[in-house]
């Protein structure tokens, strides 16, 4: 793992250690709905999970991060949920700020 995504995977887990994020399914498109977050986090979820939490992001402004099944082995957030959800302002300006620079250095949109 290089040392951006390394970064990345630093602000999700002192967000986790804040108390700053919403584990789950169910925690997380209740908040979507109620428009109380700004960042959600995918882990390695289904294709059904995946486009249903895109759709419902776009509909809330919310930016949606992929990460590729690294949290639960790296143990980052201390649970094994796959789908998590951020509400405090400057951790997920941290973390998108993140995934976009390690996006841009991948070359990926």
């Amino acid at each position: 793992m290089d040392l951006k995504r390394n970064k990345l995977y630093t602000y999700i887990g002192f967000a986790a250690r804040a108390g700053k994020i919403i584990y789950g399914d169910l925690g997380v498109e209740q908040h979507l709905k109620k428009r109380k977050l700004r960042v959600v986090i995918l882990d390695h979820v289904s294709d059904s999970t995946l486009q249903r939490y895109t759709t419902m992001c776009q509909q809330s402004n919310v930016f949606c991060v992929l990460i590729d099944g690294e949290m639960e082995q790296l143990n980052i957030s201390g649970k094994a949920n796959k789908i998590m959800g951020l509400k405090d302002k400057q951790f997920s300006e941290l973390i998108i700020n993140e995934y976009k620079n390690t996006a841009l250095k991948a070359g990926v949109d």
